[in-house]
């Protein structure tokens, strides 16, 4: 995933295929194993609960972040609206989780927890958050890449300047 954020920054071919099909597999296999977790975890009610909504939120996130990758209609607006639903379920994690017993938890719901859950949450936390407070121009140098600015070797345009004697439509090898 992250190679293929690499070659989207870099304009390489088939970038867009591979951030559409990285993703595309982080968002089925999180929306699987949330329902996974939906019916197979029944001793525990918190992580039954926590596991399924945040493998639905990593899922939409990851849709988001495809349409918004590939420049397609209404990324902007799913990346928005997927942002505040991440934030506060982190925060509701990270004040109810000391509360739910995680410490007598059984060692296959720990690694649930944290394989499973926490490593893609984190993930789509780090970089939306970061979408979130860098100044714009951090942003645009991190993200995005102006490819209509190209000056190989320090070669800036100059303005030609026409003196008298010279014909403005004058053609090479005439």
């Amino acid at each position: 995933m992250v190679l293929a954020f690499v070659l989207k920054r870099g304009h390489f071919p088939f970038s867009g295929l591979f951030i559409v099909l990285s993703m595309g597999v982080l968002a089925t296999g999180s929306l699987i194993h949330g329902l996974h977790i939906l019916f197979a975890q029944k001793d525990n009610l918190y992580l039954r609960i926590v596991g399924s909504l945040c493998s639905l939120l990593v899922t939409t996130g990851s849709l988001a972040l495809i349409f918004k990758f590939q420049h397609w209609p209404g990324g902007g607006l799913l990346t928005k609206m997927t942002i505040v639903p991440i934030l506060v379920t982190t925060l509701f994690i990270l004040i109810t989780l000391p509360g739910s017993g995680f410490i007598n938890w059984k060692k296959s719901q720990k690694q649930i927890l944290t394989v499973k859950i926490l490593f893609p949450w984190s993930f789509l936390l780090i970089y939306m958050a970061l979408r979130i407070l860098l100044p714009i121009p951090v942003q645009q140098r991190i993200f995005e890449r102006d490819v209509t600015i190209q000056e190989p070797f320090y070669m800036f345009p100059y303005e030609v300047v026409i003196k008298e004697g010279m014909e403005e439509n004058q053609e090479v090898g005439e």
